[in-house]
């Protein structure tokens, strides 16, 4: 889930979008796991919601602390680094 939520984010992120070949459109990512990955989300799982904490929501805003704060409630000893 981490490398999809870091393809998503090679959409806007410049720092991201050295992770994709030459010609590779960023949509394609986007789209292919976007919504995937907000419906994890949604549906509670602690892991799509670490990755969308860490790669697709901007630093030090309400929504990265809002799904980093489920990804901790759920114990997942990883997200005490991205806090």
């Amino acid at each position: 889930m981490e490398a999809q939520a870091a393809l998503c984010a090679a959409k806007d992120i410049p720092y991201y979008k050295s992770v994709l070949s030459e010609g590779e459109p960023e949509d394609l990512y986007y789209n292919k796991y976007y919504e995937a990955l907000i419906q994890a989300a949604d549906g509670e799982n602690p892991y799509a919601q670490l990755a969308i904490g860490e790669f697709l929501t901007p630093y030090a805003s309400a929504a990265k602390r809002e799904m980093l704060g489920k990804a901790t409630n759920a114990d997942l000893v990883s997200t005490w680094k991205s806090l």
